[in-house]
Order: C-alpha cells, then sequence, then structure tokens
C-alpha cells in the first residue's frame, strides 16, 4: 500500500475520537508536510514493525492535548499534569494507530507509543516517507495525523 487519503484517516480518527472524548472534530484543509504546527505542540508516534513498516504520528497543540486528558482522565484541562498529558497521547496514538495498521498492515506489530514535547517541532521518521495525513480542527485546536513507510534499503 503507497498511499492512505486524509478521508481514511479522519474516518478512523472518528471511531477513536468520538467514543474515547465526546469532542467534534472536523477535517481541515492540509498543511504541506514538512511544515511545524506552530508554538507548543505534543506528538505521540507509534511505530509498526512486520511485514509492512512504518510510522503514525499525531501532533497535538499543547491546549488540545491538555484538553483530551482532562477529558480522558475526568479532570480540568488545566490541572492535566505532564504525566496525564503523556498518558492521554500515547493512548490516542495507540488507538488510532492501530486502526491505521489494521487497514495497512494488518500482519505488523504496533510498536509503544513515544511522546515528544516542544515549540515550532518539524516532525519526520528517519528512513520513511509520508504516505498520507489529515489535519483537523477539534475544539478550536489543531491535531495532525500523518502515516509513514519505511524506505527500504537499496
Amino acid at each position: 500500500m503507497d498511499s492512505i487519503s486524509c478521508e481514511e484517516i479522519f474516518r478512523m480518527t472518528q471511531q477513536v475520537w468520538t467514543p474515547m472524548l465526546s469532542f467534534p472534530i472536523k477535517l481541515k484543509p492540509e498543511r504541506p508536510t514538512g511544515t511545524a504546527m506552530g508554538g507548543e505542540s505534543v506528538v505521540g508516534s507509534v511505530s509498526l514493525n512486520g511485514d509492512w513498516q512504518g510510522a503514525v504520528t499525531l501532533e497535538f497543540s499543547q491546549r488540545l492535548a491538555c484538553l483530551c486528558a482532562g477529558q480522558i482522565f475526568g479532570m480540568e484541562a488545566e490541572e492535566a499534569e505532564s504525566e496525564d498529558i503523556h498518558d492521554a497521547v500515547g493512548e490516542l496514538a495507540n488507538q488510532v494507530g492501530g486502526l491505521i495498521k489494521g487497514r495497512l498492515a494488518p500482519k505488523s506489530l504496533l510498536g509503544l507509543p513515544t511522546i515528544t514535547e516542544g515549540t515550532d517541532l518539524l516532525i519526520d521518521v528517519p528512513r520513511c516517507t509520508p504516505l498520507g495525513s489529515a489535519t483537523m480542527d477539534c475544539q478550536g485546536a489543531e491535531i495532525r495525523i500523518e502515516v509513514w513507510k519505511l524506505i527500504p534499503d537499496s
């Protein structure tokens, strides 16, 4: 499989978002690969290993990551601590990554989530090329999901 559409990524994300968060989410115009979200963000990434190899990254604005943590753990977003935010982003990366894995690589294994925080982050997965992405709006904040495929050694 050499591509996945933004609409497919959006539909899979909705399957996680609605039951876990009860937040409406809508597809936004796509932002070019290699451009930063801007401001503070949190990224959850999971690897896919096996017959098909790659990764799925979920980049949240810091505000949205806090809102998600608050919703998942039953607290106000302002009360969410770094560990809560990392746990929530990691769980969402696992859930969305698992659905994407089922579509692209059903015989592959999903790795443990890795969490990164920073300002003006540029997402790049070493030795991988982007297959597809979707930028979405949730609660007036942005999330971008990218699917990456390993480039085989020549």
